[in-house]
């Protein structure tokens, strides 16, 4: 398909003026964080009531389960012995190596993130999971560029529809500009990552807008000034 010509009918999230300065209404999502933090005791309770062995047997299918439906996204379906079998070796369940690679790089990616969740978020790391998920250097039948920032010339998008008629639904920043638009990103989510601002801590009988809560890497809308709808396509 050639490639197409950038359209900005409707205005992408990293050309807001505000970019990448995400905020959000504190008050309008209390109720809901409070009833999510609810759940959770909830849950953490239930996961002491059934014993060691059972919840290491549902954290096990958490992962298998969340690794199939991050692929899902991409449209790829992986083969679901291969994700366990990566997944129990993660988890130091089993000792017998998992024959795609693919999925050990995405299983080891997954790790990485929720384990690692604290650690800085930066270009090294961004650049290994891209390695990771694709440790042969190619995406299909294509080769493409590993451990680094896209330099090719031709717009990066999401199109639809049949060749000829085809709906571009989103288009990147050009090639040339990612870089400086990557370090804006991470700048602004070590600046506003938990690790840096402490919440106040919320409980199901709050009342709405008592609380400034915050959300990784956004922070309430009191504590910035330009507001950029984080609904907005990236």
């Amino acid at each position: 398909m050639a490639p197409q010509t950038p359209s900005f009918k409707q205005t992408y999230l990293w050309q807001h003026p505000g970019w990448p300065g995400l905020v959000f209404d504190a008050g309008a999502l209390e109720y809901d964080l409070n009833l999510a933090r609810l759940q959770q005791g909830r849950l953490l309770g239930q996961m002491e009531a059934i014993g060691a062995a059972d919840a290491q047997e549902v954290t096990r299918e958490l992962w298998v389960q969340e690794a199939m439906a991050t692929a899902a996204i991409e449209g790829e379906k992986l083969d679901l012995e291969a994700v366990r079998s990566s997944v129990y070796r993660r988890l130091g369940l089993a000792d017998l190596p998992t024959h795609d690679r693919h999925v050990d790089g995405l299983v080891e990616v997954m790790q990485d993130a929720t384990d690692g969740y604290q650690s800085v978020l930066d270009e090294d790391r961004l650049c290994r999971w891209q390695s990771a998920l694709f440790p042969g250097g190619t995406s299909g039948l294509r080769r493409i560029a590993i451990g680094r920032y896209r330099d090719h010339a031709d717009p990066m998008q999401i199109v639809s529809g049949r060749q000829g008629r085809e709906v571009v639904h989103y288009t990147a920043p050009a090639s040339a500009n990612v870089a400086a638009e990557m370090q804006l990103f991470l700048a602004w989510f070590e600046e506003t990552r938990p690790s840096h601002h402490t919440a106040t801590p919320l409980s199901h009988s709050t009342p709405a807008r008592s609380a400034a809560p915050s959300v990784n890497g956004i922070a309430p809308r009191s504590h910035r000034a330009s507001v950029v709808r984080v609904n907005s396509p990236v």
